[in-house]
């Protein structure tokens, strides 16, 4: 094979847009003196270059970017080997380095961006994470997108969530997966009923454009470790991107509160029954009206440790404390002569006054928020609170009425 031999002055040497192959395979440019703009306004798809070719790097031969061979590919800028032999150089790395590494001798055209897809995932939660508290609604989405770069379908995906380390436990909504088109309309929407948040969850394949969104629906059922350290949300995506199988990952802090703990229901009034005032009445205790008297209590404090030991979940009991009886004058009656009383499940009675008096305790040991968030106290009729009079000859015919406070204790 022989070789042209080229003047010492190739400036300008193909100035037309109308080249879109040069063969220069047989090209000796190894006495070339000037190359400068030697390709200016020329646009190559391919460009073939010999043994004996040499770019003069110190000129300027303004080799450009090559032009995509079929219409829809989509380019990265660089030049390669059509024989794919070669890694991809952006013109100017091409003018410095052919002839060494793997820029040998042969026919080169544009390299073409592969068609894989790069997904975007964020977690997100409906509420701010330092506003949340133990029984209150929570949902956490995952939402899965293509970014700008990704150029081709997402398949083989699946979902791996660590979410508020379970603290937050799913409602009879469960899991729901939604796959969306590209102008946001809704394809298609999947239930799943039969998973925890920790479960892998399988989502449909992802056209380029089109998005989805894991949504977990329920509660957050016990507060998290630390206020300090907040907890680390991570959701977890595997899908293969076109090439390889490949993962993302996000993570989110969240902070799951204590919730309160305090009386759901006080009933306002213990109304007793009426007492005949005769001669023969002597000391006598007096019951209540109501069958189903009782008080309600919430208590929605978590089991982890807490930023504040005050208020992690502990032992606690409820006290009473009761003021004089008045008469419908306002008039105050001796507790000589008329007072409440508790009456405990084993017989016991003590007056109840203005110091303070446990009526009831519990013991937390074992308990969850989510299965042990309610309790209730009442007393068979013959127990409880009672009223109690001691003397009928203080007392007249007409309605009296004391005032009595209730209270929880958490233990120290």
């Amino acid at each position: 094979m022989g070789y042209f031999k080229c003047n010492r002055d190739v400036c300008y040497f193909f100035w037309t847009k109308k080249l879109e192959e040069l063969n220069l395979s047989s090209w000796d440019t190894t006495k070339v003196t000037a190359m400068n703009r030697m390709f200016s306004n020329v646009s190559l798809k391919k460009l073939t270059l010999g043994n004996k070719f040499r770019f003069r790097s110190n000129d300027k031969p303004e080799l450009g970017a090559p032009i995509k061979i079929n219409l829809d590919d989509e380019l990265t800028g660089n030049w390669i080997r059509e024989d794919g032999k070669s890694i991809g150089y952006t013109p100017e790395q091409f003018v410095t380095t052919y002839g060494n590494k793997d820029l040998t001798p042969g026919t080169y055209i544009a390299e073409v961006k592969k068609k894989e897809s790069k997904l975007n995932v964020n977690l997100i939660f409906n509420k701010n994470s330092q506003e949340i508290s133990v029984g209150e609604d929570l949902t956490a989405t995952v939402k899965i997108t293509h970014t700008v770069e990704s150029l081709a379908k997402a398949t083989n995906i699946s979902l791996k969530s660590d979410l508020v380390a379970g603290s937050m436990v799913l409602n009879d909504e469960g899991i729901v997966v939604q796959v969306f088109n590209e102008d946001g309309t809704l394809k298609k929407e999947i239930p799943i009923k039969d998973k925890q948040p920790s479960d892998t969850i399988d989502i449909p394949d992802l056209e380029k454009g089109e998005y989805a969104q894991v949504m977990y629906i329920g509660k957050a059922w016990n507060n998290v470790s630390d206020k300090t350290e907040n907890h680390l949300s991570k959701a977890t995506v595997s899908y293969n991107n076109g090439l390889k199988e490949t993962t993302s990952v996000v993570t989110n802090n969240f902070y799951i509160k204590n919730g309160p703990h305090g009386f759901l229901k006080v009933p306002n009034v213990i109304t007793y029954g009426e007492v005949e005032l005769n001669a023969n009445l002597k000391e006598s205790l007096v019951n209540r009206q109501e069958k189903d008297w009782e008080l309600s209590i919430n208590d929605l404090r978590g089991t982890n440790k807490d930023f504040d030991e005050t208020v992690k979940r502990q032992n606690w009991r409820i006290t009473a404390k009761a003021g004089l009886f008045n008469d419908s004058k306002g008039n105050e009656v001796l507790p000589s002569i008329l007072t409440l009383v508790y009456l405990a499940e084993d017989g016991t009675e003590t007056e109840i006054n203005s110091d303070s008096f446990d009526i009831f305790s519990h013991d937390v040991a074992g308990e969850t928020p989510i299965n042990d968030s309610k309790h209730s106290l009442k007393w068979q009729e013959d127990k409880g609170i009672k009223a109690k009079i001691y003397n009928r000859g203080g007392l007249k015919s007409e309605d009296y009425q004391a005032s009595i406070n209730f209270e929880i204790v958490a233990a120290p």
